[in-house]
């Protein structure tokens, strides 16, 4: 079993919305991040994108933020158009 990086992980998500003809956008915060995800956090991500996937159409956007809450690290992914620079983070 190999670890996936956090980085990898954000752009496996973004390319399996692509995929799906679902535009993706990145936003991570100002701070430094670490390497990886916890494997809860993964799972969770894992069952958003699905759920995603089942239930968004083509064309639509999807925000993959990454967020710290609490000293962990969570990936938050948000349908819709809002702006990420209204949030205060910068999109990769």
């Amino acid at each position: 079993y190999q670890e996936v990086s956090l980085r990898a992980e954000l752009e496996t998500t973004a390319t399996l919305l692509a995929a799906a003809g679902i535009r993706a956008r990145i936003v991570l915060p100002s701070e430094a991040l670490p390497d990886r995800l916890d494997n809860a956090a993964r799972a969770k991500l894992r069952r958003e994108v699905a759920s995603l996937l089942g239930t968004e159409r083509a064309g639509s956007t999807v925000a993959i933020r990454v967020v710290r809450d609490d000293q962990r690290v969570q990936v938050e992914l948000r349908a819709g158009n809002a702006d990420p620079a209204a949030t205060g983070v910068r999109t990769a």
